[in-house]
């Protein structure tokens, strides 16, 4: 997502560049008796509960304080995004810091720490944490088309479910969601909408009620609900999708295989199987993800078709090639047309004794 600047005035954002928020509290002028009646093993004692992560916040409050958790936590001079965005206060309180001129911060760690505060919001995907903090970052952004942007992109790109309900439920911005493409794609590739790519957020119900709002959807939605690890949302998508494989841009080809690949368990391979996706070019350039993504054989199983000679053929060069055994020991069944003495000696000659003692019995 595009950083912009925000004015002092009520601009802010996040994990605090620790050196930001320590360099903050070393400048400011503390009361030299303590605001509390307390000895500072007790104080210590106390700040263990509250833990690291505080440290502007703790620290700026007074000269004990400071000394306090310093000594609590020698080596954590950190303010933490998601103590950042605790509630308003601590954030317009942090942002106001970070944005003064005396804190001498240049543009790169301001775009840094927005950043982080940014992930911290989505990764929260609460509503009420994104209408209260996140609203703040919207100010300055006067362009229609780029207030969108940066009110659905992070929740598209951080799975944020809720929030991403939360600001389809308004009709308008829907409907203009369906005419803005998507930021950072492929010059190469046709304008995806971001009406289409919010698939990584959703679950089969709100797809059916953007279905009904007149999204459309393709295959870039797949790869998008690939990306966001939603297995119903793929199966789903792909009931309706129009499969033409031959018709999708190969970058995009290339994208779903690699994101199916990475799947957890696989799933992903699995569902593109079982609704007969796994054809065509997807299944030429899974065969190429296998050494690149070192894909073990139960990965491999899913998308071999064991009756297609040439493709055991291709499994069997690449076992040889590449010393997997794994794959070799898979093949074992088909190794009728391979050369077993020739290739037990070109073993030998590259002291693979593992490769060369796995074919002795086939001899």
């Amino acid at each position: 997502m595009q950083s912009y600047q925000m004015g002092k005035e009520g601009k802010r954002k996040t994990h605090v560049a620790a050196s930001c928020a320590a360099e903050r509290v070393d400048n400011i002028t503390f009361e030299s008796e303590s605001c509390l009646p307390l000895p500072d093993h007790l104080v210590r004692h106390c700040l263990s509960f509250v833990g690291g992560g505080n440290y502007y916040f703790v620290a700026s409050v007074s000269k004990q304080l400071k000394h306090c958790v310093e000594m609590e936590f020698p080596n954590d001079r950190n303010t933490s995004a998601c103590n950042i965005i605790a509630s308003e206060e601590t954030f317009d309180d942090m942002m106001m810091a970070l944005f003064a001129e005396s804190t001498g911060i240049g543009e790169d760690e301001l775009a840094t720490v927005q950043h982080k505060v940014q992930d911290a919001i989505f990764k929260t995907d609460s509503v009420d944490v994104y209408e209260s903090v996140y609203r703040i970052f919207l100010r300055l952004v006067k362009d229609d088309d780029e207030l969108i942007i940066h009110k659905v992109w992070p929740a598209v790109q951080a799975n944020s479910i809720q929030i991403m309900k939360h600001i389809i439920s308004n009709d308008e911005t829907l409907s203009k969601m369906k005419l803005i493409d998507a930021p950072d794609q492929d010059e190469e590739v046709d304008p995806v909408k971001i009406a289409s790519c919010i698939t990584s957020s959703c679950d089969v119900e709100m797809i059916e009620y953007l279905r009904g709002k007149g999204v459309e959807f393709n295959a870039s939605s797949i790869l998008f609900a690939l990306k966001g690890g939603r297995m119903d949302t793929v199966r789903h998508l792909l009931d309706f999708v129009p499969c033409d494989l031959e018709g999708i841009h190969y970058s995009v080809v290339c994208d779903i295989a690699i994101n199916a690949c990475k799947s957890e368990g696989y799933e992903g391979l699995r569902v593109l199987k079982e609704k007969g996706w796994l054809r065509g070019p997807i299944q030429i350039f899974l065969y190429h993800c296998i050494l690149p993504l070192d894909l073990p054989v139960d990965a491999i199983k899913i998308f071999v078709k064991e009756s297609e000679v040439s493709q055991l053929e291709f499994l069997m060069n690449l076992a040889l090639n590449h010393h997997r055994l794994d794959i070799l020991k898979y093949l074992h069944p088909s190794l009728l047309y391979l050369d077993v003495e020739g290739t037990i000696a070109c073993a030998l000659e590259n002291e693979d004794e593992e490769f060369a003692n796995f074919l002795r019995p086939l001899l």
